[in-house]
């Protein structure tokens, strides 16, 4: 089902998509829309325990970082992301597999967002086989893959992208991050 957007993207009119859940559990994400949808079941905290993987490559943003690290357009156009899971009222409980695909584009300019990151909180959960690229994030504790985690992170990779905010590292604060690596 389509529905009118709730979290993840504004700036630009954008509508979720429900992916497909495969047999083994997993929701099947292929588009920005279908990412948006599943931001969505667990930002309202109707289904933190839900998992998913992607089968493309997913772009928020194009070309968002020069190769100075510096935004390439007027951020007035760009799509603004909110982290899944933002800490204070949901953690993500799931699996996240990228499926060796990345997300790029990634846009986050608010440091009034505790925990900036594709996923803002991980508490039992598994992010792993993802890369992050061509992204700009600046919050108030801002990383790559997760602001907070006590969950997994493995097999991940970050590319072109500038980490910024009160508390930023390329590694978020977990003792179960494995095979991560930071290309910039």
């Amino acid at each position: 089902t389509a529905a009118a957007l709730a979290y993840g993207l504004d700036k630009q009119e954008t509508t979720q998509t429900t992916p497909t859940l495969n047999e083994e559990g997993y929701y099947e994400i292929a588009s920005a829309e279908q990412l948006l949808w599943f931001a969505d079941e667990i930002n309202s905290g109707r289904n933190i325990y839900a998992n998913a993987i992607l089968m493309n490559d997913i772009v928020i943003n194009e070309n968002l970082v020069d190769e100075n690290g510096d935004l390439t357009g007027n951020t007035e156009n760009l799509r603004q992301f909110s982290p899944i899971s933002d800490g204070s009222h949901t953690t993500f409980n799931g699996i996240f597999d990228g499926n060796f695909h990345t997300v790029s584009g990634i846009y986050i300019d608010d440091t009034s967002i505790e925990y900036g990151a594709f996923f803002g909180s991980i508490k039992d959960g598994i992010v792993k086989n993802l890369g992050i690229t061509d992204s700009d994030i600046n919050s108030e504790n801002s990383a790559p893959f997760a602001g907070w985690s006590n969950g997994t992170i493995e097999n991940c990779f970050v590319t072109d992208t500038v980490i910024r905010g009160t508390k930023a590292d390329f590694f978020v604060v977990s003792n179960k991050i494995r095979n991560f690596a930071v290309a910039i």
